[in-house]
């Protein structure tokens, strides 16, 4: 297979990989407002605030990403992405909402960092008569994302509480 198709290849994946991880939460959030005694309000703007910052940083990432290149701004970008996850995981522990905005706002805003300098790579690297395919192949990526994301997420969600659950049982059986 050629270079600039395994490229494409790689960056629609790393588009799948941030999608996934921005729609794997969704299952979990009716559980997380019950548990945080908030309504569909809250878990409105927090779903927003990833949108708003996204929207915020593109241009500013897409920027840097002329100016720095392409695939410094998609590393930046991805390790910024896992920052903000491993912070939502830290925010649901110690039951701190307010945390929660914070991590969908740097999620949102380093997720926005990736997306347009996989876009931008994709006319670098392909002749300019398939740009537009190759980018409807990394764009892709991002519905596979956001199909897979809450499927998985709605998964290890049923995964975790069978486990609980089972724990719970037997904790009670011992006593």
């Amino acid at each position: 297979m050629e270079k600039s198709r395994l490229n494409v290849i790689l960056l629609s994946s790393i588009s799948l990989l941030v999608h996934t991880g921005f729609g794997i939460a969704f299952p979990i959030y009716p559980k997380l407002m019950e548990n945080f005694s908030k309504g569909a309000t809250e878990l409105g703007i927090l779903i927003a605030t990833f949108g708003f910052t996204y929207v915020i940083f593109s241009p500013l990432f897409g920027s840097w990403a002329d100016k720095y290149g392409k695939k410094k701004i998609i590393v930046i970008g991805l390790i910024g992405f896992a920052f903000s996850n491993l912070l939502y995981l830290i925010a649901i522990y110690f039951a701190a909402f307010e945390l929660l905005f914070v991590a969908r706002a740097i999620e949102g805003a380093f997720a926005s960092a990736v997306f347009p300098a996989s876009i931008a790579m994709v006319s670098d690297i392909v002749p300019e008569t398939e740009i537009a395919k190759n980018i409807g192949i990394v764009t892709a990526g991002n519905g596979i994302g956001m199909v897979i994301g809450p499927i998985v997420g709605g998964y290890l969600f049923d995964i975790s509480i069978e486990f609980r659950s089972e724990e719970h049982t037997s904790e009670l059986q011992s006593h």
